[in-house]
């Protein structure tokens, strides 16, 4: 059986400059790009990940489908009880999740940007 493919295409102008992005949605699964930083791109390997999921998908289910991915990062990301740890910081289109309406229960859209952090210290 052949995949459905189809795909979303997208401008996005930011500080003067315009990005274009192409969203690929497989038989009804989308691919989301996870930016990581610091000493989580050491684990994951490289800056960007690709991660498929069902339309629909929360971020909570993106996050838990990440460790699914790379379990290494389970401890990095996750509590004991499983909850995202409070010093990490996941931020989808510029706003850490915990400020987002319906936090880790937010919708994820194939055009979301999503950016995880490690607590980041300097002075």
């Amino acid at each position: 059986m052949n995949p459905r493919l189809a795909g979303i295409f997208y401008a996005k102008s930011l500080r003067g400059l315009v990005y274009f992005h192409w969203i690929v949605f497989i038989e009804g699964r989308i691919e989301m790009n996870v930016n990581f930083y610091a000493t989580l791109r050491s684990i994951v390997g490289q800056k960007t990940i690709q991660v498929e999921m069902p339309p629909g998908a929360t971020a909570r289910q993106l996050i838990d489908l990440v460790v699914t991915d790379y379990p290494e990062l389970r401890t990095e990301l996750l509590d004991e009880n499983g909850d995202f740890h409070s010093h990490m910081k996941i931020f989808i289109n510029g706003r850490e999740v915990v400020y987002l309406e319906d936090q880790f229960s937010h919708i994820m859209k194939p055009t979301d940007k999503v950016d995880i952090f490690p607590p980041v210290g300097g002075g």
